[in-house]
């Protein structure tokens, strides 16, 4: 008993086999004091985590005592009950009940009906009851066993605190938090003063309590139950024992949702290293340790190295457990998501829908994990655009929710929003707003009127009004909306940033346009910061739908300057900056500069470099969460501050010897790019955009593709024209192109057309400027501006020095070039697969439709070079040679 008590499983087990095998021989196989010690043992087992081996200990225990004592004997019904116990365990939800009932009957008619024993199958029953989601059923079990003990026992006993908690724990799954912390305190103060402030039961209940205060976001004062918990375990049982990683687990979990991840992490491994240690390396409980530790890692964005962990766990609960166990549904919910995340859509669907059937089959249709299991495969079928797949998922999980949990819980809330979204997209305005209100109701009553979430209810609801044109209703909501995510979340989260361009948005179709430019430029600052933080840290996939998310934004700044507010300098100045900023951004990215310097560095930095790595990761998923619940704004401001102080002083400090990361750190702004220009040279910009018209019909708000040149001189407020539409410029483009590589004596009436298009309105704003930085878009990146034919049949070359950039932010980087870097080796490419899917530029480097652009037009392979670069490489032995589909400008980037 003692080696149990103190988790010495190991050692227990031995001793626990030997008592058995003395008690065999002295009473014979089938005696009832052999029944004993085999649940005696079968228990130890089961601790362990060994269910195989604990099962016919239990289930031999039982027939001992069927056949000794008859088949309603008090023993009978509690090995029934030790029997049940482990089949919960395994999750054999279906062949534990029928045992807990019979254990149960057998109890109230030997017994009496307000026996301690019926108490205690009443508790079980209902425990399990709860489990399989019929909370309906489980509450009133609890409840009649509460007043047993009581009646029985006294008000003040362990077994009525036991069973308060039990109670507690249900009717906060119901999301009833105002009923159930009173029944937690109440069980708290009856562990203190029955055991003392010391006894490990005490840190039970403390668990329990600061569990709830957890889910209603009060993650300081859980934090301090935790921590005197986990004081008083360790203070029991030693450092090392399960009960203690059971407690480090809970209190990691708590530090996680606020953000803490460098205080959550040598937690969770702490828990994950007593559990190894002490119930084997195939233990459930090391599975548990494993998925949360994998959860850490994944919000923190570090996918590479969550993903094996989570492997891991579901590889034991499905061997431990059997591959239909509810847990091993928890483990591949958990990877699904982590696939979600990552982007990778077709690696997800497959573990959410086998989740699904596993709840299903050992919970039945309408338990609420089968109702967020239903919600997430949902939203990643619309996530793949398949809206009419996802619908009736939501509208189960609704259902499930609303008939199990009630109908003002927050996952109801969660439910009607998703919903309302997919009804919104659908043009279905009166039932979608019909939804939002009832989620705004739910969410104001359980989380007060100034949560994040209600401010997203309100903004959703506030679009639909805007939609349906009442616009005199949407204002406030949207005003109001803006205000609580600020003082919520704080000023630079990107919901903040939404709620600035909604805001913008209303002014602009109420006809108060100016009043959008200062919410834009704020909504594109804030963008700006989120934006640089998660370019540097995040995968490829990643990447690609950040740059997405601030397009329309990109598009917004552009068309309020090109088609609203055209004689404002400063609207202007906006919509450059902001395509100077993003404009090719990803590809820039997509060399992973830090990576680089990492891999070709010097040893003695590679130190500081993988520490400003983790820096960077933390500060971008820190920047995208925003407060965790119940974190202060505050404290979240003061914990981005420090880390981007320790991540810029780590630059800093690099930036001495790496020039290329200290002309990464360079701000990009329209005087930083004027400064790299000379008296004779000018920057021209050339954006393809969509113009955005806030009044237009909902999903016609960004129109075709147009064309604008901005040009920018040394020194004033930069010029601008709109070029038009982007298709007849793409087909002069096509036009040109085709002449060109067929020698066509047509070409240059085909490069005068493109050139009065497209050149010629630019030629007026550049006025004495002869060297001519330029930047196209679209399909204009194909064009060799030089061989244009002017008004008076010349080629541009004649006039002007053509420099091509992606953005003219690489001026910035023109300036700087990289020293102490290790010489690289000549590179030759040969070629190059234009019109490959994996050519020169990733999917999705530049948004869909410049992708529709580009794809429009083909170049053909150029094959004679291929044996002219094998040729050089026979010159350049240390050359390093990239042919076909390997020859990418993202390859010369990696290399510069």
């Amino acid at each position: 008993m003692e080696l149990e008590q103190a988790g010495r499983y190991d050692e227990a087990i031995p001793l626990a086999r030997r008592a058995l095998d003395l008690r065999e021989k002295a009473l014979g196989p089938e005696h009832p004091g052999v029944a004993i010690n085999l649940n005696s043992l079968a228990g130890l087992l089961q601790t362990k985590g060994d269910y195989a081996a604990a099962e016919p200990l239990y289930r031999r225990a039982l027939a001992i005592q069927e056949k000794a004592l008859g088949l309603e004997h008090p023993d009978v019904a509690q090995s029934l009950n030790d029997l049940a116990e482990l089949l919960w365990a395994k999750g054999d939800y279906a062949a534990a009940e029928p045992l807990f009932r019979r254990a149960l009957a057998i109890r109230e008619k030997a017994l009496r009906p307000d026996h301690l024993d019926v108490a205690t199958s009443l508790n079980n029953l209902a425990g399990l009851l709860w489990i399989k989601g019929d909370y309906a059923a489980a509450e009133p079990l609890f409840r009649r066993a509460l007043v047993i003990f009581e009646r029985t026992l006294g008000p003040q006993h362990t077994h009525v605190a036991i069973n308060l908690s039990n109670l507690a724990s249900l009717l906060q799954a119901k999301g009833d938090y105002a009923a159930a912390e009173p029944l937690y305190r109440r069980a708290l103060a009856i562990f203190e003063r029955t055991l003392g402030p010391d006894h490990p039961d005490v840190a039970g209940s403390l668990n329990g309590l600061a569990s709830l205060l957890e889910a209603k976001g009060d993650y300081a004062a859980a934090e301090l139950l935790y921590r005197r918990a986990l004081a008083i375990v360790e203070k029991a049982f030693g450092r090392e024992h399960p009960d203690v990683a059971a407690t480090l687990n809970n209190l990691a979990e708590s530090l996680r949702a606020r953000g803490e991840y460098a205080a959550a992490e040598p937690l969770l491994r702490r828990a994950l290293a007593i559990r190894e240690k002490r119930l084997g390396l195939e233990h459930p409980y090391v599975a548990f340790s494993l998925n949360s530790l994998a959860v850490l890692l994944g919000e923190r964005g570090d996918y590479t190295a969550a993903e094996p962990l989570f492997r891991r766990a579901l590889a034991i609960r499905e061997k431990r457990l059997g591959p239909e166990h509810p847990d091993v549904a928890n483990s591949l919910s958990n990877l699904a998501m982590l696939h979600r995340t990552k982007g990778d859509y077709t690696a997800a669907e497959p573990l959410f829908r086998r989740a699904l059937a596993i709840c299903e089959k050992w919970f039945g249709p309408e338990h609420p994990d089968v109702a967020t299991i239903l919600n997430n495969l949902a939203e990643l079928l619309r996530a793949r655009g398949d809206d009419a797949a996802a619908e009736p998922l939501f509208r189960r999980a609704l259902a499930i929710r609303e008939k199990r949990l009630g109908l003002e819980h927050p996952h109801v809330a969660i439910s009607l929003n998703n919903l309302a979204a997919l009804l919104y997209s659908k043009s279905d305005y009166t039932t979608a707003e019909a939804l939002y209100r009832r989620a705004l109701a739910i969410s104001e009553k359980l989380l007060g009127p100034e949560h994040s979430n209600v401010a997203i209810a309100l903004n959703n609801l506030a679009v639909v009004l805007g939609t349906k044109g009442d616009y005199t209703a949407a204002e406030p909501l949207f005003g109001r909306a803006l205000a609580i995510l600020e003082k919520a979340l704080g000023p630079e989260h990107l919901n903040v940033a939404t709620g600035l361009t909604n805001l913008a948005g209303w002014h602009w179709a109420t006809a108060v346009p100016a009043r959008s430019l200062p919410l834009v430029q704020r909504a594109a600052e804030i963008h700006e910061r989120v934006l640089a933080a998660v370019l540097a840290t995040s995968n490829e996939r990643q990447k690609h739908a950040s740059a997405r998310r601030v397009q329309y934004e990109t598009d917004m700044a552009v068309s309020l300057h090109v088609r609203v507010l055209r004689d404002r300098a400063d609207a202007a100045r906006l919509a450059l900056a902001v395509l100077l900023q993003r404009k090719g951004r990803v590809l820039d990215a997509m060399t992973d500069m830090l990576a680089q310097l990492r891999a070709r560095g010097r040893e003695d930095d590679q130190a500081q470099l993988a520490q400003l790595a983790r820096l960077r990761g933390e500060l971008a998923t820190r920047t995208l969460r925003g407060p965790a619940p119940g974190e202060a704004v505050s404290h979240h401001s003061d914990a981005l501050a420090k880390l981007r102080a320790e991540a810029e002083a780590l630059e800093q400090d690099l930036a001495a010897r790496y020039k290329a990361l200290a002309a990464e750190r360079r701000a990009v702004t329209l005087e930083a790019v004027q400064a790299t220009l000379g008296p004779g040279a000018a920057l021209v910009e050339i954006a393809l955009f969509q113009p955005f018209d806030p009044r237009a019909k909902p999903g016609h708000w960004y129109g075709n593709p147009h064309y604008v040149a901005y040009v920018l001189h040394r020194s004033g407020d930069p010029s601008w024209v709109e070029l038009g539409p982007a298709a007849p410029i793409d087909a002069l483009v096509a036009a040109a192109r085709t002449a060109l590589s067929a020698a066509d004596p047509g070409y240059a009436e085909a490069a005068r057309a493109l050139d009065e298009k497209v050149m010629r309105p630019v030629r007026q704003l550049l006025g004495e400027a002869r060297e001519v930085y330029l930047s196209p878009d679209g399909a204009l990146n194909l064009v060799p501006f030089a061989a244009l034919v002017d008004e008076r049949g010349q080629f541009l070359l004649a006039r002007y020095r053509f420099t091509y950039l992606t953005s003219g932010r690489d001026l910035l980087r023109l300036e700087v070039t990289q020293t102490e870097s290790p010489r690289s080796s000549p590179l030759v490419l040969g070629n190059p697969a234009y019109d490959d899917e994996g050519g020169s530029a990733p999917a999705g480097a530049t948004s869909g439709r410049r992708s529709d652009a580009m794809s429009a037009i083909h170049f053909g392979p150029l094959r004679w070079t291929e044996p002219e670069a094998r040729a050089v490489k026979e010159l350049l032995p240390d050359a390093r040679l990239l042919l076909e589909r390997n020859a990418t400008e993202a390859a010369v980037k990696a290399l510069a």
